[in-house]
Order: structure tokens, then sequence, then C-alpha cells
């Protein structure tokens, strides 16, 4: 009976060498609403997003993921043939950097609507011809939320011509601003495909950056950390693959850098320096138009069995940081027929 049970457990635990863990691939897309009503003031509501907060934080996010991860980015405003496919970061970086340039067309406020139904057609269309079975897709949607240029299709129409979505592989998430009205339909959207639907502030790259943390994770099934100078420590996060980290900060100044220390449960000095993975990048995000210049700066590390203290160089203590845990673990259990001792036939 011991053995059996021992043999059990292993096999669950995918430990077994037909049922190791696996790494779960998903793709994200991301469509940036490139309107004029995103800059100023229009009768539904305040300027939603005058310094291009929605294309900080993609160009912040693409820092962040590496190069197995596969995204594209769609402009609401785009033309048809226009979308990137969804590739890994290694094949199409280069290419969703210059997408999201603060001098490019996407960041130029250049559409005169918010076509969102043409938009949505274009990401179905993408999302279906780069779909593999499997695969995970992630739709984030961002726009001041006042549709346009023809009523989008009803939710479950939409959804349903969706291979992710039939398989349960697909989630929706709708970023809206503060302060602007939104189309319902949107918000069905995110619910239906067990995504979410959140408003955020024009004024607070964490305040955005935040819920795509926490999609990105859900879509993974585990949770994410908003962390900050008085709430500055990760607890032992063993077992993880790896910890990704994106820091944040408003003004100018030096290239923002991030040190990681070890500490024990009581916030004490434990074995130093947690060393970084190579790779960690920066930037600084200034749209022409805006007021206000932001910083970014990503790094990932090994997580062993201390708590982690994270500080963030050059920067005030307005600092933000989102830390992202990367287990890519699948459990597998199987079960056998037959009485204790040898094993039968599979159930």
């Amino acid at each position: 009976m011991l053995r059996w049970f021992l043999s059990a457990v292993l096999v669950f635990l995918g430990l077994s060498g037909s049922a190791l863990a696996a790494e779960r691939a998903v793709q994200y897309v991301f469509v940036i609403d490139d309107s004029q009503s995103m800059m100023r003031q229009t009768s539904g509501g305040p300027a939603a997003d005058p310094d291009r907060l929605a294309v900080f934080s993609v160009q912040s996010l693409l820092s962040m993921l590496d190069g197995r991860d596969e995204a594209t980015v769609i402009r609401l405003n785009g033309r048809a043939g226009e979308v990137l496919p969804i590739r890994p970061l290694s094949d199409n970086r280069r290419d969703l950097e210059r997408a999201v340039d603060t001098k490019g067309t996407l960041a130029d406020y250049g559409g005169d609507n918010t076509p969102c139904r043409s938009a949505l057609d274009a990401a179905q269309e993408r999302l279906n011809t780069d779909y593999r079975e499997g695969v995970s897709q992630v739709l984030f949607f961002m726009t001041d939320g006042k549709c346009n240029s023809g009523e989008v299709r009803p939710p479950d129409e939409w959804l349903d011509s969706l291979r992710a979505h039939q398989q349960g592989d697909f989630q929706f998430h709708l970023l809206t601003f503060k302060g602007r009205k939104s189309t319902p339909a949107l918000s069905n959207y995110a619910e239906r495909s067990g995504g979410s639907a959140t408003k955020v502030s024009a004024d607070s790259p964490a305040d955005i950056l935040k819920p795509f943390a926490d999609a990105l994770s859900r879509s993974q099934g585990y949770s994410t950390y908003l962390l900050d100078p008085e709430s500055a420590d990760i607890a032992s996060l063993y077992g993880a693959r790896r910890v990704r980290l994106l820091a944040v900060a408003e003004g100018e100044g030096p290239a923002l850098s991030i040190t990681l220390s070890g500490v024990d449960e009581f916030g004490n000095p434990s074995g130093g320096e947690v060393q970084p993975e190579p790779g960690a990048s920066s930037g600084t995000h200034h749209h022409p138009q805006g007021k206000r210049t932001y910083r970014y700066a990503s790094v990932s590390y090994v997580p062993d069995k201390r708590n982690v203290r994270v500080t963030v160089q050059n920067a005030d203590r307005s600092w933000k940081v989102i830390a992202v845990p990367d287990w890519r673990l699948q459990p597998t259990l199987r079960s056998y027929a037959g009485p204790c001792g040898p094993t039968g036939t599979p159930t």
C-alpha cells in the first residue's frame, strides 16, 4: 500500500518520466486606441490619456516579457493588413517596439474615430490565424470607451467566432479611463470571457500597469504583487522558475535600475545581494504632446528560500514595482485500476 501511495504522489507531482511539468504558452494581443479623443476633453469627459500611458504600459511590459513570449499590437484605426503576426518576441520585438514608439503613428492620436468594431474584427482574424491548439490567447483592449463607426458585434457572437474561446483558452481584458463613459458591450466581452474590465487613471503608470500584470498572471493562474518604498519585500517564492520585476517612476533623471537583497522573515539582511538574470533593461517615455516623463526598468531573478527586498535606484519615493512570479507548472494526475500492489490498467 505504501509503495502504491508513493507512486501515485510522484505521478501527481509531475516527477515521473511520463508526467513532467510543462510550460504553458500564451499569446498576447494589445489593442490601443489612437483616436484624437484620447488626448483632449470631449462631451464624454476629460482627456483620457494625454501622456500616452497606454503606449507606455505596452512599452514597459514588452521589456518585461522574454523572447519565448508571443505578442502583437493593433492600432484601433489601423488599416487592413497592417497588423503584425503574433510571434515570439525573439522574432518581432524590434517591430513591436517601433510600433509603440512615442513618435510613431500609433502614439500620434491620428485617428478621427473610435472604430471598436473594425479593430475587434482585425483582432479576431489575427487571433484565429495564429491560434495553436493548447496555447492560451489574451487580448488587452485600451480605449477611452465610447465606440463609434458601427455597433460592436454581440459579445457571444464575437467570442464564439474565436477558436481559442471555443477551447476555453481566451480572455478579454478591458482598460478604460476614469471619468470617461464607455460602451457597455465592451465590458460584456470581458465578463463572458472570464477576463476583467478596469477603469484606470491617466495620471498613474502603476494604476495602468497593475491591471495588466494581474491579467498576465490570471492567464497563467497565479497572483502578482505591487511594491512601493513602504512595502518593498517579496516573500520567498522558492520553486518558481523566476520572478519578473517592472519598476516605474515619474520624472526625468538617470535610467532606473533595480537592486535585490536577501532578507529574513523579520526583514533583517540575509545572505547578501540576490543576483538578477542577464537581460535587464530600462527606458524613458515622453510623448511629444504630453507634459509628463516616465521611466521604467525591468529585471528578473531566480528565487531561493530567502525573502527579497527590492530597491529602485535613481527614483524618488514615488516608485512602484510590479512583481510577477513565473511558475509555468502543470501538474498531472493519473489513476489506475486494481488492488494495492502491482498497478493495473489506466482508468
